[in-house]
């Protein structure tokens, strides 16, 4: 870790080299002004490098594939950072962090498994680590207190990373042809993805990346998430 804190205070960063992508059922105003992650770029001065797709009710999939492709077609920003509109990001550093940790991964979040058991009952990350160490930690907020998970190493290679925040390599996913299966709209697309981006040989890790995420993954008790996870282990599941 020591060497990556070195490489930090050497990288030469273009602010432009980065987007944040986000979808919200808010209208624009609610956002603007209200939101976790439209508050917090706005404090680290990069509001001006957030695209919102507002008022959002279509899959995160297909949104995501949406702006993927008319990102590659300007082959203006090589770097795509999706990331959850309940996510506050705290880290002044975050431009830094993602240009280093590029350098070893092509698909980077936050917290992840090392290991995948397809056959697993319940189709989410932390449970399908086939007893292989987790990796990465999130802090989240509960009852207006702030508390952090930590699952393991960091940084550290993943199979699979967490979408409330995924940074991408544009040249890497069009080079081997990586998409968003848009058979997931809001649960499991990132499972879908990272699985995809695996079997192509692309490079997936977690970075020690400080963000709040208000959410709690409570959406496993929904009805919406086991049809999902039912549709996930017959596409993917042996």
């Amino acid at each position: 870790m020591e060497t990556k804190r070195l490489a930090l205070l050497d990288k030469e960063i273009k602010k432009e080299d980065f987007v944040f992508f986000t979808c919200t059922e808010d209208n624009e105003y609610d956002f603007d002004n209200k939101s976790l992650l439209s508050m917090s770029l706005q404090k680290l001065n990069l509001n001006d490098r957030l695209v919102v797709k507002y008022n959002n009710k279509e899959g995160l999939s297909k949104s995501y594939n949406d702006f993927l492709k008319k990102v590659r077609d300007s082959r203006n920003c090589p770097y795509v950072i999706f990331v959850h509109d309940d996510v506050l990001i705290q880290d002044c550093f975050i431009l830094e962090k993602l240009a280093v940790a590029f350098d070893d991964y092509d698909i980077v979040g936050l917290a992840g498994n090392t290991s995948v058991n397809l056959t697993a009952e319940h189709s989410a990350w932390h449970l399908m680590s086939n007893n292989q160490p987790l990796v990465g930690e999130v802090q989240h907020i509960n009852n207006g207190k702030i508390f952090t998970s930590r699952f393991g190493d960091t940084p550290s290679r993943a199979i699979m990373v967490d979408g409330l925040f995924m940074a991408v390599k544009q040249d890497a996913l069009n080079h081997f042809d990586v998409w968003f299966n848009e058979k997931f709209k809001f649960h499991h697309y990132d499972l879908s993805f990272c699985l995809n981006a695996f079997h192509k040989k692309l490079k997936c890790g977690v970075f020690p990346i400080n963000v709040v995420h208000a959410g709690l993954g409570d959406s496993m008790h929904s009805k919406e998430w086991e049809k999902s996870n039912e549709l996930f282990k017959k596409e993917y599941g042996k």
